[in-house]
């Protein structure tokens, strides 16, 4: 969490979670064509320590919450573990 607080500072910076999402690189990169739109992997743009707390935090919360991890196993059992979790 000092991590977080330290990394972030002030929150309000982020008027959505989309400009927090863009800030730590969880966003998919796009790649279009024409009339074809297609997302591939997550940007990485941004604080790799930043991102690497927040996955941390997910293992941590699916373990926690029955929900999460329900939605955790329905997307790993398609997409993997690995996207599942961001």
């Amino acid at each position: 969490a000092l991590k977080l607080k330290d990394e972030l500072g002030d929150m309000s910076q982020f008027t959505n979670e989309k400009k927090l999402f863009n800030y730590l690189g969880f966003t998919p990169v796009e790649y279009s064509s024409g009339e074809h739109t297609r997302q591939g992997h997550i940007s990485r743009q941004g604080r790799a320590v930043l991102r690497h707390a927040f996955v941390e935090s997910a293992w941590i919360a699916i373990k926690q919450d029955p929900v999460l991890m329900d939605t955790y196993n329905r997307i790993a059992s398609t997409r993997g573990a690995k996207r599942a979790i961001v």
